[in-house]
């Protein structure tokens, strides 16, 4: 069965929690569109956000020391996993917080000494059950003290962090990569761009870019998003954050790129899927899409925003659903371009699990 959602065009790929809520932002412009109020059940300041397709949830956790990790559903239910911990100690501070979707593990950037240590130069993997924390490496090599403050995964275990060095320092924002498929005791990465120092808050990974918020006005970062090429290195900002929406800011961001509304499910997939059956999702009821001449082509997303099954331009009047069978586990994004019946082209776009 395949259900899936019929959607208008959407171009909200990225996730951030802010104000109490979940919310889209566009990779364009940085508009913001409400997904779901988050249900606290006590006041709480995050830091950080990284989404697991395989888990269909967020991973957040507590801002300041003594961090602790909470999961948030899709619906915007919240729940504490339990401190992030080390040999049974608390962790004083954890930084950057990112899923690695090669191997769907989580890891964090964190310290292991006093209060007063704010360096997050260990890498760390974080049971997502318990909060509980495993040495991976040690940061070494950095240009100033080493330090991971903000981090995400891109594709093939590649690992991409923001080192901050205030003006009293340096005044510079350092971002570097290293690939941590054959990641030792201690590890020293690739400088790959430098700029003037901004309070970053997160790191969100798609479409071969970096996407990074940054919030305080001081640094001339007022709440905006910027973006980083990863192939021409070319620093630009992407919007700011509407001033009707203009209290906390950004509190994290991720990845996404799944629009609303709620997504269907793969499974026991039938052998075509033909115009005259549903390509809208109903109470998990097909229901035949009306006005459609024939099929042209179907590109389908995954949840970075990376194209990975494009279809040739044709006159079909069924999709041969084997194209789907090899995706990996995980939500994805379908663009189906049609003919309808006055002769014009239309799309149907929207989202699945497999």
């Amino acid at each position: 069965m395949l259900i899936v959602s019929h959607l208008n065009a959407q171009d909200v790929a990225l996730m951030t929690i802010k104000d109490d809520a979940l919310f889209g932002v566009s990779k364009n412009d940085a508009t913001l569109t409400l997904h779901s109020p988050i249900n606290y059940y006590q006041e709480l300041e995050f830091a950080g956000l990284t989404y697991s397709p395989d888990d269909n949830v967020f991973y957040t956790k507590k801002r300041g020391f003594y961090p602790q990790l909470y999961t948030i559903d899709s619906n915007g239910t919240i729940e504490l996993v339990g401190d992030i911990s080390y040999e049974n100690e608390t962790v004083v501070h954890c930084e950057g917080i990112a899923l690695n979707r090669s191997n769907n593990k989580l890891y964090g950037a964190i310290n292991i000494g006093t209060v007063n240590q704010y360096q997050t130069n260990y890498l760390a993997e974080i049971d997502k059950q318990t909060g509980i924390c495993t040495i991976v490496s040690q940061l070494t090599g950095t240009n100033g003290s080493p330090d991971m403050d903000v981090m995400v995964f891109g594709d093939n275990n590649m690992l991409y962090f923001v080192d901050g060095l205030p003006s009293s320092y340096a005044n510079a924002s350092n971002f570097y990569s290293y690939d941590t498929g054959n990641i030792s005791d201690t590890f020293t990465p690739e400088l790959i761009f430098s700029t003037d120092y901004y309070p970053f808050r997160d790191l969100a990974f798609s479409d071969g870019n970096l996407y990074i918020p940054s919030n305080y006005p001081e640094y001339g970062g007022a709440k905006e998003l910027y973006k980083l090429s990863l192939n021409s290195l070319e620093f630009e900002l992407v919007g700011d954050i509407e001033e009707s929406q203009n209290t906390l800011g950004f509190e994290g961001l991720t990845a996404y790129n799944i629009p609303n509304p709620v997504i269907g499910v793969i499974s026991d997939l039938p052998t075509t899927i033909s115009i005259t059956d549903a390509f809208v999702f109903d109470n998990i009821r097909f229901v035949p899409v009306k006005g459609i001449r024939e099929i042209r082509s179907l590109n389908i997303f995954d949840f970075y925003g990376n194209k990975i099954i494009e279809t040739e331009e044709q006159h079909l009047n069924c999709i041969e659903t084997s194209i789907l069978q090899n995706l990996r586990r995980g939500i994805y994004i379908y663009n189906l371009k049609v003919i309808n019946m006055e002769g014009e082209v239309d799309f149907y776009r929207g989202k699945f699990i497999k």
